[in-house]
């Protein structure tokens, strides 16, 4: 059908192995490649509901029915029509700012922190309110350290969200983040600020005092990091994403603030 034709040649495009069934990131990352080419909500929905009948008919595993997709979907919908004058932060940009970390924080545990905060919620797809603490947000809601598993082979790690904006019964969901070949690896990135942090029990991101990370400093340190870079935006709104139509590029993802 064409719209796995057009799935395939989009991995063909970026160099993906035509695996069956498709790694999430593929998915992601068409799903992506859709909105910034333009396409509305109900035609990506339509191709990845083909991939999903697909993998159907193959007796495989549906990975279009995981948490991510139907929040990238959501998120399609509800930006439909909508003029988007936030600033995106793509993979270039957000590589950049984790450069300039080292200069903007004044030690290594606190660059190690803003670090894995920042490369937690743009492979993730989180809110900023998910993992840091801010005005009537209490701190057992927020991400904690006993909610980050790695697999035996450091391969990918898994998130428990137990409570978010979109979970209003806090049923909870459990995200799975692949290992990357990129100074960005959410996997080491996460290990690395965790060896320094310790196994002290309570939220996930804290500085070396013992307190949570709050959603302003998360944004100040933001702030700063695109200022040394010379980049100037709407930072109250501002988006991990994959970046404008006439730019697509590899992978994109959406931190909601």
């Amino acid at each position: 059908m064409r719209q796995l034709r057009s799935f395939n040649s989009f991995r063909q495009a970026f160099r993906y192995q035509l695996l069956w069934p498709p790694p999430l990131f593929h998915i992601v990352e068409f799903i992506a490649y859709l909105s910034c080419k333009g396409y509305t909500y109900s035609t990506a929905r339509a191709y990845i509901a083909s991939i999903s009948f697909h993998s159907k008919i193959q007796n495989c595993p549906d990975v279009t029915k995981t948490f991510l997709v139907g929040k990238l979907l959501e998120g399609m919908r509800r930006i439909k029509n909508c003029r988007d004058t936030r600033l995106p932060i793509t993979l270039p940009l957000l590589t950049r700012i984790v450069q300039v970390l080292p200069v903007i924080c004044f030690d290594t545990y606190e660059f190690k922190l803003f670090r894995a905060a920042y490369v937690l919620a743009f492979f993730g797809f989180l809110r900023v309110g998910e993992f840091s603490l801010s005005v009537g947000n209490d701190i057992q809601f927020i991400l904690q350290v006993s909610d980050v598993k790695f697999a035996p082979d450091m391969s990918r790690l898994y998130v428990r969200i137990n409570s978010s904006k979109s979970d209003q019964h806090r049923r909870g969901v459990t995200l799975t983040i692949d290992r990357v070949e990129s100074i960005l690896c959410p996997v080491r990135c996460l290990h690395d600020y965790l060896i320094v942090r310790g196994k002290t029990g309570g939220p996930l991101f804290v500085h070396s005092g013992g307190k949570a990370l709050t959603r302003y400093q998360f944004s100040s340190v933001l702030e700063k990091s695109l200022n040394a870079r010379g980049v100037h935006g709407s930072l109250r709104l501002t988006l991990f994403e994959l970046g404008q139509p006439q730019q697509p590029l590899k992978l994109a993802v959406l931190l909601m603030l």
